[in-house]
């Protein structure tokens, strides 16, 4: 009986010691798994944030995108504008030139210098 009890005690001994080291290297496992989840949540966050900057800096792009366009179109518009303008004083101008020249055309062929005259 003696022997019986020496015998269970070493045998659960031995399963005590093996149940010990299943349990450390489950341990060990449980840190290493606990590990990597903290770096990949990191990483994720890392992820996040960079993808943050970067939507921020597209939304900044397409503004400033927007803002190019629209004083883009202004200078457009006012470069036609001149353009317009000019070409109506032009239009005046030779409108007015010709105006002149009819009156000195007429003042020639009626001999007094003078359009009312004529009229």
């Amino acid at each position: 009986s003696k022997k019986m009890t020496t015998m269970l005690n070493l045998k659960l001994s031995e399963q005590q010691a093996s149940f010990d080291t299943q349990l450390q290297e489950r341990r060990e496992v449980e840190k290493t798994l606990r590990e990597k989840v903290k770096k990949q949540r990191n990483s994720a966050l890392k992820a996040k944030q960079k993808f943050d900057e970067m939507v921020l800096e597209n939304e900044t792009i397409q503004n400033q995108f927007e803002e190019f366009k629209i004083s883009t179109y202004r200078e457009g518009k006012q470069e036609n504008d001149l353009l317009y303008e000019d070409g109506n004083s032009r239009i005046r101008s030779l409108v007015k030139d010709q105006q002149q020249e009819r009156k000195q055309q007429i003042a020639a062929f009626t001999g007094t210098g003078s359009v009312r005259s004529f009229l």
